[in-house]
């Protein structure tokens, strides 16, 4: 059961992570804006954008450190 949950939460922190990344990419208006300032390639960006990569940890981390965002930024409905 605990295991059920935490994939639950999981799965609905991946989806948060998607919406505003999609939130970033119009902000800085386009992926290679946005890899720019984060140091991740618009090619990689594309990826995760449309599901072919994973948006982990350690890349919410990144993207929230190259553009001086809150801890866990990604992680929450903005």
């Amino acid at each position: 059961m605990r295991l059920l949950i935490r994939d639950l939460v999981m799965e609905e922190i991946i989806k948060i992570r998607h919406g505003n990344l999609e939130y970033l990419l119009k902000k800085y208006e386009s992926g290679a804006n946005l890899g720019r300032l984060t140091g991740i390639t618009s090619n990689y960006l594309s990826h995760v954008k449309c599901g072919r990569r994973n948006l982990g940890d350690r890349l919410a981390r990144k993207i929230e450190t190259h553009l001086g965002l809150p801890n866990n930024w990604m992680d929450r409905k903005n």
